[in-house]
């Protein structure tokens, strides 16, 4: 990723960044489901010093391209803090402080999203996805169900949510 890109979602994603880093203490273990290019993951490790993660994701392409990214640029001092594994956002893999999402459950079905969050609940006690809201207007991948506030609320029951950017983004907490 570019540095010019990777400052954008440094600044367009702070409030979801910061209430994982608030969450968390540097020997945190947290998980990030659905990791892609790894880039929320590399924003943890170098702006909070959050040192302990695993990359998941269902494409081990994808994995390959997270770790070239997160050992890229003054990262790979710690990059033996970072595992990778594939996996469905549903499965069991390990026991963690705090499991994370950006941009992932927008795109999978209402009883997908309930297994992985009863999955999850039984791996860490506090569960942070960003998810984008109806306000957006547009599908950047085209399968995404853009959802208001209110609709995630009745149909997956947050034990807290947090919108920002003028309610353009949602931040979903889960917690034990």
């Amino acid at each position: 990723m570019t540095p010019k890109y990777l400052s954008h979602l440094r600044e367009q994603y702070k409030p979801f960044t910061d209430l994982i880093a608030n969450n968390t203490c540097r020997l945190s273990h947290i998980a990030e489901f659905g990791c892609g290019a790894g880039n929320i993951t590399k924003i943890l490790i170098e702006d909070y010093n959050i040192s302990n993660n695993t990359c998941l994701d269902v494409d081990s392409d994808i994995l390959h391209i997270a770790n070239r990214n997160i050992d890229s640029h003054h990262v790979s001092s710690l990059r033996s803090s970072v595992c990778y594994k594939k996996a469905d956002i549903r499965d069991k893999v390990g026991h963690f402080d705090i499991i994370h999402s950006h941009g992932v459950l927008e795109h999978l079905p209402d009883d997908v999203i309930q297994e992985a969050i009863k999955s999850q609940l039984s791996q860490a006690n506090t569960l942070i996805h960003y998810v984008p809201s109806n306000k957006y207007g547009f599908k950047s991948f085209g399968d995404e169900r853009l959802l208001s506030k209110e609709e995630w609320v009745t149909k997956h029951k947050p034990t807290n949510i947090v919108e920002f950017n003028d309610g353009f983004d949602i931040i979903l907490v889960w917690s034990k």
